[in-house]
Parts: C-alpha cells; sequence; structure tokens
C-alpha cells in the first residue's frame, strides 16, 4: 500500500485556510462536539462520563442493574460506559443541529454583502432589533436577524422538523412577534418574520403548527384574519400587522426563493444557493470519524483489554506528530507517518479485518491525535 491508496479525509480542525475558517464557522457546534469526544478518548475521561450520568437514568436504563455484574462480566461493564458515553453524545448532538442550520443561514447572508448587516452574537441581536423595536424590553430568542438597509429587516425561527416538540413549543416559534405588540403599537420599519420548517420529509404536524401559532396571536391579530384564512395564507405570507409579515416556510427550496425575494436588488439569492452552501461543507470528517473511533477504542478497553491510544505513544513520536501538524498537506503527511509505523505495530488490537483497513485506522487514529493537541 501506498499513500495514494489512502482514502481522503477533510477534517475541517485541521483546515488552515480561509475557506476551512468559514466551514468551521458553519459547523462550529457540530466541530466542537467532535474535538470534545476527541478528547473523552486521549484523556481517557469514559469513567468520568459514566460517573456523571444521572440517577433516573441509572435505574430506567439498568445501568446500575449492569453495574452490578461489572466485576465478573465484561458485557455488564461494557453495557454502562457504552449506554453513558451514547447518551452523552446525543444528547449534545440534538442540541447543537439547530445551531449548523443557523450559521449555515447566516453565512448565506453574510455572503450577500456588505449591504447585509446578519447578528452573529445576542448582543447584535438584541442591537439590530432595537432598530425596528426601540422600546423593547427582553432578549428573545431569535435564530437569525438581519438588516438589508435602512427600512428593510428579516428574522427567521428555524426548526429542523415540525414533528417535534409540544404546543408550547410550536406556539414558541411566534412569541417574539407577540411580545412585540407590547413595545409599540407600529414599527417604522419593513419586518419579514419567517417561521422556517427545514426538513419536509415529515411534515405531518403542519396543521397543528398553523394552529397553534395562530392561537398565540389570535388576541393581536383581530377578528380581521379568520384561524381558516391564516391556516391557508400563512405559507404565502400574511401581515399581521403594519410592516410587519409573517410566512411559515416549508424546506429549503421554498426558503432559498423566499430569501431570494427579500434580498433583491441588493443581492442574488438563487433556488440552488442553500444546495450549494450545504455541499461546501458536508464532507467533513471530524464528528463521524470521532465518534466511530471513540465507540470503537471504548470497546477495545472494557471488553478486548487493549488501549490503541497508549499503543499509538509507543510509535508515534512528538516529532512526527509536529510536522504533521505544521504541514502544508496534514493529510498526505499522515499517510505517510501511517506506512512507517505499521510495520512496527505487532499487537493484534485493531477491530478491522484487511490491512488496508488497519492501517486505514491508524492514519485517522493519528490525525484525531493531532486534532487534540491543536485542541
Amino acid at each position: 500500500m501506498d499513500k495514494k491508496q489512502f482514502q481522503d479525509r477533510y477534517l475541517v480542525s485541521l483546515d488552515k485556510s480561509n475557506e476551512g475558517k468559514v466551514i468551521r464557522k458553519i459547523l462550529f457546534s457540530t466541530n466542537d462536539l467532535a474535538i470534545q469526544i476527541v478528547g473523552v478518548l486521549f484523556k481517557n475521561d469514559f469513567i468520568k462520563i459514566k460517573d456523571g450520568l444521572d440517577s433516573i437514568k441509572k435505574f430506567v436504563a439498568g445501568v446500575s442493574r449492569a453495574e452490578s455484574f461489572a466485576s465478573s462480566y465484561k458485557l455488564a461493564d461494557y453495557y454502562s460506559y457504552l449506554f453513558s458515553f451514547n447518551q452523552y453524545f446525543h444528547s449534545s448532538y440534538r442540541a447543537r443541529q439547530g445551531k449548523t442550520l443557523e450559521a449555515l443561514l447566516n453565512q448565506i447572508l453574510i455572503e450577500c454583502g456588505s449591504h447585509f448587516k446578519v447578528a452573529d452574537k445576542t448582543n447584535e441581536k438584541v442591537e439590530l432589533t432595537k432598530e425596528i423595536f426601540p422600546e423593547m424590553k427582553s432578549k428573545m430568542d431569535i435564530d437569525t436577524v438581519c438588516r438589508k438597509n435602512k427600512d428593510s429587516y428579516l428574522m427567521v425561527q428555524l426548526r429542523s422538523r415540525d414533528d417535534t416538540g409540544g404546543t408550547t413549543a410550536k406556539g414558541s416559534l411566534v412569541e417574539f412577534l407577540r411580545k412585540s405588540f407590547e413595545w409599540e403599537k407600529n414599527p417604522k420599519k419593513n419586518l419579514l418574520y419567517l417561521v422556517t420548517i427545514w426538513d419536509v420529509i415529515n411534515s405531518s404536524q403542519k396543521k397543528i403548527t398553523k394552529v397553534k401559532i395562530y392561537a398565540n396571536l389570535k388576541h393581536i391579530i383581530g377578528t380581521s384574519i379568520s384561524e381558516e384564512k391564516f391556516i391557508d395564507s400563512v405559507e404565502n405570507g400574511i401581515t399581521v400587522r403594519k410592516g410587519i409579515t409573517l410566512k411559515m416556510i416549508y424546506g429549503t427550496d421554498d426558503l432559498a426563493i423566499t430569501l431570494g425575494e427579500w434580498a433583491k436588488p441588493e443581492a442574488k439569492i438563487g433556488p440552488k444557493t442553500i444546495g450549494k452552501m450545504i455541499s461546501r461543507v458536508e464532507n467533513w470528517d471530524d464528528l463521524w470519524l470521532s465518534y466511530a473511533i471513540v465507540s470503537l477504542e471504548l470497546d477495545n478497553q472494557r471488553i478486548r483489554g487493549f488501549n490503541n491510544v497508549e499503543i499509538l505513544k509507543k510509535y508515534l513520536s512528538q516529532e512526527d506528530l509536529n510536522k504533521i501538524i505544521k504541514s502544508s498537506n496534514q493529510i498526505e503527511t499522515a499517510n505517510a507517518v501511517a506506512l512507517q509505523i505499521a510495520p512496527l505495530w505487532k499487537e493484534d488490537s485493531i477491530p478491522l479485518n484487511s490491512l488496508s483497513e488497519k492501517i486505514h485506522y491508524i492514519r485517522d487514529l493519528i490525525l484525531l491525535r493531532c486534532i487534540y493537541e491543536i485542541s
């Protein structure tokens, strides 16, 4: 096997380019999770995660029961670690995916040009919102706030799908609009307020969502808009008060079209804009690679009695590690180092079958070590 036969990897954590900075900004929240679990692996924090599991899950998920057998049965010992790690990972991931969608949308608007002011941080969102509502009294949880020009503003509330969350969560999508009626009668700016459901595959609760949103706004929009009219018209846009249009968006195609209409003539956002942005960021390897390797290494430690992190230390010098990190082509350099190490690796500790896969595993473990070193 030579260097050209390796699978490619793109690790956004290691990318030093300007494009890498943009992708890292969009993927910051989920990539931060990748960095965290790499830290778990190289610090061997599995025990810390297990001990941090709450008492309810310990008896509901049978963790306490498994622990009672752990000293004499490796499978039981493994379960308590496996459940704890997966609980740690997935609960954190669920909270982060929405942040990535928010960052992706913000980047699209940022790239519209200097005419557009996009609020990246909470204090910036407050500042932009006060340009519309100077009397705003409280901070509101809005995913995206953008100003096109001195009179035209955009706010977006994003949800990944509409079949999660109860009626309270659905109603909260327009909590800002409801609250805005307390600040002043009519804003002196034009605001397009989008409630956006990103994934339309399971839009099974579309009508329920609309009904709950209407219920939250009914007492302030008056009798001029009936529930039936609201349900039928809100996807086309409804003026809920002078200067403010509420529109519900289902899917990225409709979102791109709506953004394009709002952005012109200052900028052009086409039907394919969101797809192109997704293509820029979807081919990254940090999260899946770290999760897969950390999961396998947990299995190695608790079932097989191996620790490949410790074995790697025997064969990977700090000099080689620094060489990879400083390299202009880190993947290619890591490939070369992996080929040097592979013949020395005598331990039967890599849980893959073919020689090619074992060498790839060594290379990928080296790359995770590089992420750990720079994080």
